[in-house]
């Protein structure tokens, strides 16, 4: 389903970074919420709490892009999927 690049990319770019990886390894997800009441409800906060993987996620969609677009969330849950089945979680 990925329209850019090859399907998998993204998770290699969160593999390579040590503290995504051990992060998501530890509490077995790969976001992070800022208490157990807000888990799934979008704020400022839980963007603070995953702007690490949220610039990672960004730039490689900027980098598969020639204009200003969002990125589909179908996408992101495949390349999260790959990326999550290929660990030792």
């Amino acid at each position: 389903m990925a329209e850019m690049g090859v399907v998998g990319s993204l998770g290699g770019l969160l593999e390579m970074d040590p503290d995504i990886r051990q992060n998501a390894r530890q509490n077995k997800q790969l976001t992070e919420w800022p208490t157990r009441e807000t888990i799934g409800i979008p704020s400022c906060r839980a963007i603070g709490c995953n702007l690490r993987l949220l610039t990672l996620a960004c730039d490689w969609w900027a980098k598969h892009q020639e204009t200003p677009k969002t990125v589909p969330v179908d996408i992101l849950r495949e390349e999260a999927g790959l990326w999550v089945g290929c660990c030792s979680f």
